[in-house]
């Protein structure tokens, strides 16, 4: 069997209003299908894997197959299964969790990528988005990039000793640049 995503909302399904039976076929289902979706369990490998009759893993079978009202997926009216040709059937939600689950991967992903990119400049001592670290300009105190040197240490604007002017940028060409 393959490795499939089951959404939590299938624990709170109108499913769940047909009994055990047809979630578990669903979660089957969910295990075993391709990943385009595609299926070739029937009611009667149900009844060998589940271990009960083929009558009742042909009623689970119908729920699946047929319209549900309550069903928080609209398409094909509500129906979890569809024929696909050939004994093949696709889960009809296949497509809306794969893009949900497909995003998901890519933000843990890209977070995990930011992540490893931090540890390397912090290895490197650099500070992301400084420009000065690369010079060695960084606080003293707390890491930062630097914006003063006082006696040969250097501090950021949070870490400045008390009563030690403060530079800064303004477009106001006669203002002195001290805070």
């Amino acid at each position: 069997m393959s490795f499939g995503t089951v959404d939590k909302g299938l624990l709170s399904s109108s499913l769940l209003d047909h009994g055990p039976l047809p979630v578990a076929m669903m979660f089957l289902i969910v295990a075993e299908k391709d990943k385009y979706g595609v299926t070739m369990l029937n009611p009667r490998i149900m009844s060998k894997l589940l271990k009960i009759p083929l009558s009742l893993a042909q009623e689970g079978w119908n729920i699946l197959t047929s319209p549900d009202p309550e069903s928080s997926n609209p398409e094909h009216d509500g129906r979890r299964l569809i024929p696909d040709g050939d004994g093949k059937w696709l889960v009809v939600s296949h497509a809306k969790y794969a893009a949900e689950h497909s995003l998901a991967l890519k933000r843990i992903r890209d977070r995990e990528a930011q992540q490893r990119h931090r540890d390397r400049l912090k290895v490197a001592g650099e500070v992301p988005g400084d420009t000065k670290s690369d010079s060695g300009d960084l606080c003293e105190v707390c890491g930062e990039a630097a914006v003063v040197a006082v006696a040969g240490a250097r501090f950021c604007g949070n870490c400045v000793p008390e009563g030690v002017p403060i530079p800064h940028v303004s477009p106001d060409p006669d203002d002195e640049g001290v805070v």
